[in-house]
């Protein structure tokens, strides 16, 4: 494992680029996410720590029957000294744990969840979760301990994401498959629901977010606001006979098990996966991002209540599953952001409640689908993405 380095000149030192591998490249699968999928930075409020949590395949390999073998590990990191040292175990079971997702919520508790093959109760797949909390060495110990019996989102569940508000921790999840369509033919999911629990794990109650029509709906993320104790799920609709998908959104009460809107995003077609979506504290809005049939990017601002006060077209595109590197200034109404771009290496933005601004891009390898996350190095002005080898 290592970390790569791309120089810059002084003069714009502040905006270097940093590449972490958590897997050195090698024999490309036919799909990257077979290897790995899934990187998380996450910052736990309470102690600082913060840890890299990722799903990957490593020694254990693909099993003849070509189920997946993934499990979770993480390692504790210094943003200000990054440097990757041994993984540890987080969650290891039968068949695949992935894509791991990760939050911590404002107690320091930190949920991890994922799409499940182990033990599904005679579904294929289950949605499970488990929450954990560091010790004071900072090791992630167990507050809630994976369980196939009593850690479940849902039986039949699939590619879920967290996040988390001041005192609930959310799971959007997806239910179901219907083959054909879909990126490269693969087939979509159905229907989505989000689940709510404490932030140690019990009382979970779920809602259905995009279940029983028509529509064909699957790959939800999510972003939760601290300050207004809500969330917003995004999501991909199909089209029939396109490959594009329209981009749909929904905010969402975890107290009161609320669906309080849902919406488009727009008129946009979007390519399949190529969309994210961050809560910035500071300035008390959502960020999403998303890349279009087209090859372009576009970044929107929106409120805590679902309204887009910002929309910013024409960008270069991300690169897909990709989360962003974010560091405030100016009193925290500035927030820098740097994303991976498709083309490679990143691009920042700068980023106010009324405004988007593009400051630069830097070169670095061209990113894979795996996943990636990243942090600013406060002490340096440097951007890191971390992502599995690709």
């Amino acid at each position: 494992m290592k970390i790569l380095r791309f120089a810059a000149a002084a003069a714009v030192m502040i905006f270097a680029l940093c590449i972490c591998l958590i897997q050195p490249e090698g024999a490309m699968a036919s799909d990257q996410r077979e290897q790995a999928h899934g990187m998380n930075y996450v910052t736990d409020p309470v102690t600082g720590y913060s840890y890299l949590i990722w799903s990957d395949e490593y020694d254990s390999g693909t099993m003849k029957n070509g189920s997946w073998t993934h499990d979770i590990f993480y390692q504790k990191i210094d943003p200000n000294a990054p440097e990757l040292t041994k993984k540890k175990v987080l969650v290891s079971a039968y068949e695949a744990q992935e894509p791991a997702s990760a939050s911590f919520s404002s107690d320091g508790n930190l949920i991890v969840t994922f799409e499940d093959g182990n033990d599904t109760h005679g579904y294929t797949i289950a949605q499970r979760y488990a929450i954990f909390r560091p010790g004071s060495s900072g090791s992630l110990v167990p507050v809630m301990d994976y369980s196939p019996d009593d850690t479940i989102v849902g039986l039949g569940g699939h590619s879920g994401h967290c996040s988390s508000t001041a005192d609930r921790q959310i799971v959007a999840w997806n239910e179901g498959w219907t083959d054909g369509g879909g990126d490269k033919g693969l087939g979509t999911g159905n229907n989505i629901f989000v689940s709510a629990m404490r932030t140690d794990g019990t009382g979970i109650v779920t809602k259905d977010i995009a279940a029983g029509g028509k529509t064909r709906d699957w790959w939800p993320v999510t972003a939760s606001s601290v300050k207004q104790d809500k969330s917003i799920i995004v999501w991909q609709r199909y089209v029939k006979k396109h490959t594009y998908s329209k981009l749909m959104y929904a905010l969402y009460d975890p107290v009161t098990n609320k669906v309080l809107s849902r919406a488009r995003v727009g008129d946009y077609k979007v390519k399949y996966y190529n969309y994210s979506v961050t809560y910035l504290e500071s300035i008390d809005r959502y960020v999403l991002t998303a890349t279009l049939k087209n090859g372009k990017g576009v970044m929107l601002l929106i409120t805590p209540a679902g309204k887009i006060t910002v929309k910013k077209s024409g960008l270069a595109a991300f690169a897909r599953e990709a989360e962003p590197a974010a560091g405030t200034s100016d009193g925290g109404e500035t927030v820098t952001m740097c994303y991976p771009r498709a083309a490679g290496g990143g691009v920042y933005y700068r980023i106010t409640k009324s405004g988007i601004a593009k400051l630069r891009t830097s070169p670095g390898k061209k990113w894979g689908y795996r996943g990636t996350s990243g942090f600013l190095r406060q002490r340096y002005g440097t951007c890191v993405i971390c992502g599995p080898g690709s």
